[in-house]
């Protein structure tokens, strides 16, 4: 569905308003009067999701990122065919031509560009198909968008690597989030919504909900966020407050948790904020797996099972390489470890496996198996996993310390190795690219 561009500026409009009314209740201490995303879709094998909803792009500038947006696409349509659910391919790509006819695979015509395949980081769909749209861009960050996100995530850090460092301990941080901004992904996912007619709701806060991973936990719902979307968060407000004529200084970090709480729909009280290990986004080494239960990577087991893999291949230089990468691992151990921690304090259980492998010696070798989807397929055959590929060592290692922890260990099914790396390489995998829809391709 296509509306005129003066209907589309109309709802804009209403829903920023509503943001507006939203601001002014949370400046006031109103937290009651503030609306809530509805009831959200947990990220563990509990949950049974009926679609997934994944974007063709038609870009061109990465030489494949067409391709492997369709190769994602239809490995999930291929897998969606034996554990029941279908895919949504929202097609980002209007000025080109129809997409085929695939079976298992509804397309649905975006009418706005889009060069990116990250699905999931344009707002989550709720439990029943709505949607959100992320926070627009700060208009008054003192400088250039990017200049912004920046600033405040390096600021955050260093605090962050102060307290640590007082503890022992030396941080070890990747790259920067801010893409969801740099690419106006929110009107993507405001066009979207309107192309299947669900509600919307526009976010408080700048959430890439790849740094927010939601699960079940003995307390009921929880959702784990990194740190670096709570400082942009928070930034992002003082940034709305300032716009609104509020007093920015009022702005507590209760008042962040509350408003990061509305956005994702849990109790404030169930947001915990994390440590990331060397990651822009917490999906590259960490899941929810079962009810109380997060997994998350453990890099000593990842350097040892490639020095046996390493040594088992007689591949020297790769050795060579990965002893002069050990200051940097020990590092990111060091960091997840802290992690650990944190998660723990909230009553959830961790187990350490192996699933995150840098590209040592080269990108061929890069693996990530936590950045995926899964569920309980529809045939009460158990839970089932989609993720990317990687060496058969890796694999089995990473299968092999479920089983060694007592946790179920799903049905694995592996994207391409091709389209895996070029994913990876990215920056992204399945969990990127795919959002769960619990009502299928429209809301009821």
């Amino acid at each position: 569905m296509t509306l005129p561009q003066h209907q589309v500026d109309a709802i804009r409009a209403a829903l920023l308003r509503q943001r507006e009314h939203d601001l002014r209740a949370l400046s006031q201490g109103r937290f009651g009067d503030m609306t809530q995303t509805a009831a959200p879709v947990t990220e563990d094998l509990t949950r049974q999701p009926r679609a997934y909803l994944m974007a063709y792009t038609g870009s061109t500038i990465g030489p494949r990122d067409a391709d492997v947006d369709s190769e994602y696409v239809e490995a999930f349509a291929r897998i969606g065919a034996t554990e029941g659910f279908s895919v949504v391919e929202a097609d980002f790509y209007p000025d080109g031509p129809q997409r085929p006819t695939r079976q298992n695979v509804q397309s649905v015509r975006v009418p706005v560009d889009s060069t990116s395949g990250w699905m999931e980081d344009r707002g989550q769909v709720a439990h029943d198909g709505q949607v959100t749209v992320p926070a627009p861009r700060p208009t008054r960050s003192g400088g250039s968008t990017s200049q912004f996100v920046r600033r405040t995530i390096d600021e955050h850090r260093a605090s962050r690597s102060a307290r640590a460092r007082k503890q022992g301990v030396e941080l070890a941080f990747g790259s920067r989030q801010g893409g969801v901004w740099e690419r106006d992904e929110g009107d993507m996912r405001l066009m979207f919504g309107l192309a299947t007619r669900r509600r919307i709701r526009i976010d408080l806060c700048y959430l890439e909900r790849g740094n927010v991973l939601l699960g079940r936990g003995p307390r009921g719902l929880y959702a784990l966020v990194g740190e670096d979307s709570f400082a942009l968060s928070k930034a992002t407000l003082q940034s709305a407050f300032e716009s609104l004529g509020i007093t920015a200084t009022r702005l507590t970090d209760e008042m962040v948790r509350v408003a990061i709480a509305k956005d994702i729909g849990v109790d404030p009280r169930a947001v915990v904020i994390v440590e990331q290990a060397a990651g822009f986004h917490i999906d590259l080494s960490m899941t929810p797996w079962t009810s109380g239960v997060v997994l998350l990577n453990d890099m000593a087991m990842v350097e040892d099972v490639m020095r046996r893999t390493f040594m088992q291949r007689g591949m020297s230089d790769a050795l060579a390489q990965l002893a002069r990468q050990r200051p940097r691992l020990l590092q990111i151990a060091a960091t997840e470890r802290v992690t650990e921690r944190q998660i723990r304090a909230a009553g959830l259980r961790v187990i350490r496996v192996p699933g995150k492998f840098p590209a040592l010696p080269n990108d061929r070798w890069l693996t990530n198996f936590f950045n995926g989807e899964g569920g309980s397929g529809t045939a009460n055959r158990g839970a089932y996993w989609i993720t990317q590929d990687g060496p058969a060592a890796y694999k089995a290692a990473f299968e092999q310390a479920l089983r060694r922890a007592g946790l179920p260990v799903p049905r694995m099914y592996h994207v391409a190795a091709e389209a895996s790396r070029d994913s990876l390489g990215a920056q992204g995998g399945a969990n990127c690219r795919a959002v769960p829809l619990m009502t299928g391709p429209r809301p009821q």
